[in-house]
């Protein structure tokens, strides 16, 4: 999170794909997100990988958000 002017800036993702990228190991994701000092990411796979993810990032730190969604095609 930044603050410029008084004004607060948060850094994130709004659709993500992890699950299909590395599902067993969501260290190198997490490692990249806090490299890059994202505040949020959303992940849209809608698989048991990004609720694995969401609850790692829960545990290792207080300020990432993960939350999960399911990407629908039309």
């Amino acid at each position: 999170m930044l603050t410029l002017g008084g004004q607060t800036i948060v850094l994130g993702g709004f659709h993500d794909h992890w699950g299909r990228a590395d599902a067993e190991n969501p260290v190198l994701f997490l490692a990249a997100l806090n490299f890059y000092h994202y505040d949020f990411v959303l992940l849209v796979d809608g698989s048991a990988a990004d609720a694995f993810v969401q609850k790692s990032a829960a545990a290792l730190s207080p300020r990432l958000q993960v939350h999960c969604g399911r990407e629908e095609a039309f």
